[in-house]
Parts: structure tokens; C-alpha cells; sequence
């Protein structure tokens, strides 16, 4: 009888131990969780003025796409000299969002993403991940299109410096002296008409997308 007493108090102390284990993981697991958690609301608040700044400035960037579209074809040189180099900046830039989704990679690496126990909210945050990727793509193509497609036709047939002059005025490289006041001429080609039809749809594109994005920012957050 003293033996198996013995065996009792050992297994009920086993069992106490095991508790006490069990207790302190689940209470570490909920502070990892908790500290995930904050750290996302954060990443979020950032990602999301981010997002909505984007959106501003990339639908005034259409809007003056859309307006360079309406002077195509029209051969009013008084109109344009200052305002046609500044169509052209606009249409210039490229895009670059930068979502940081670190707290969320660095969760998935240590296993803290794993402590989410809403399906729901995983999903959401899979999707964003996913969908930062196309959103980086479409980044990628719309500015190799700018680079490739826009700069090389610029070069051939638009004066630069006055460019740079009117969007970089504190490099003071003042006007062209052998420009010959025929910027305008691109308003009659029918491959910059084109190329900026190509750079109205793209920019578009990627409005739509920052939109949506917003949207996912938003959802994920009212998840939290």
C-alpha cells in the first residue's frame, strides 16, 4: 500500500508538472500572439496612409494623363511649352508602393503566423502577400514600359534639359540653346499618341489596384 501511494503522489506530481508546462507555453504562445498582433496593427496603420497617399497622388497622375491625351492632335503652339514639359514629368514616374509586410514574414519564418487561430484572418493575410506580388509586377512592368518605351522616344525627339530644368531647377543646368521651340511636334506623332495611350492604361491598371489594396489594408484590419 505505501508503494502504490508512492506511484499516486508521482504521477499526480507528474500531471502538476506537465500542467505548469502546459500553462507557461500557452502563456508564452499568447504573448507572442499579442506582441504579433500589435506589431501588425502598426504595420497596417503605416501600409495603409501609404496606400491612400498613393492613391492621391497616382489618380492626380492619371487625371494628367487623361488631359495630356486630349492635346494630342492639336497644333496650338502658344498653349504648351511649360505645360507640355510638365505633362511630361508626370507621365514620366515611376511606380514604386513599397509595402512593407515585414512583421508578416518575419511571422511566417519564426512560426508565429501559425498561432492565428482565425481562418479568416490567415486567408486575408495570404491574400495580401499574394497580392502585394502582382501589385510589384504590374510596378515592374508599367515602369519598364516608361523606361524602355517613353524615355528612348524622349531622348529622340524632345529637349531634355529644359525637362530637367523645369523638375530640377536646383541643378541650375538652365535652358537648351540649341532647342528649337519643337516640343510640340510630339502632339502630331502618331507613336507618342501610342506610347501614352499604353501609359494611361497602365497607370490605370495600377490605380485600380492600390484601390484594392486599400480595401484588403482595411479588411485585415478590422480583423485584429
Amino acid at each position: 500500500m505505501y508503494a502504490f501511494g508512492e506511484v499516486i503522489l508521482v504521477v499526480v506530481g507528474i500531471l502538476i508538472a506537465l500542467s505548469v508546462n502546459n500553462w507557461n507555453s500557452e502563456r508564452l504562445e499568447a504573448k507572442k500572439l499579442e506582441r504579433f498582433i500589435h506589431n501588425l496593427k502598426l504595420q497596417l496603420d503605416k501600409n495603409l496612409s501609404n496606400t491612400e497617399y498613393y492613391i492621391e497622388d497616382n489618380t492626380y497622375y492619371y487625371k494628367k494623363s487623361r488631359e495630356f491625351l486630349s492635346i494630342i492632335g492639336s497644333q496650338e503652339k502658344a498653349v504648351y511649352e511649360h505645360y507640355l514639359d510638365s505633362l511630361i514629368l508626370f507621365n514620366s514616374l515611376d511606380f514604386h508602393l513599397n509595402l512593407d509586410l515585414s512583421t508578416i514574414m518575419e511571422a511566417s519564418d519564426n512560426g508565429d503566423f501559425a498561432l492565428i487561430e482565425s481562418d479568416s484572418l490567415r486567408k486575408s493575410i495570404y491574400y495580401l502577400v499574394s497580392f502585394n506580388k502582382e501589385i510589384i509586377e504590374r510596378e515592374r512592368i508599367t515602369n519598364f514600359s516608361t523606361n524602355n518605351d517613353i524615355g528612348p522616344y524622349l531622348n529622340k525627339n524632345y529637349n531634355i534639359r529644359n525637362l530637367i530644368d523645369l523638375g530640377f531647377p536646383e541643378e541650375n543646368f538652365g535652358k537648351s540653346k540649341i532647342y528649337k521651340n519643337d516640343n510640340h511636334k510630339i502632339l502630331m506623332d502618331q507613336e507618342f499618341e501610342n506610347l501614352l495611350i499604353k501609359r494611361v492604361l497602365n497607370t490605370l491598371e495600377l490605380l485600380e489596384m492600390y484601390v484594392g489594396l486599400k480595401e484588403v489594408l482595411l479588411g485585415i484590419y478590422k480583423m485584429l
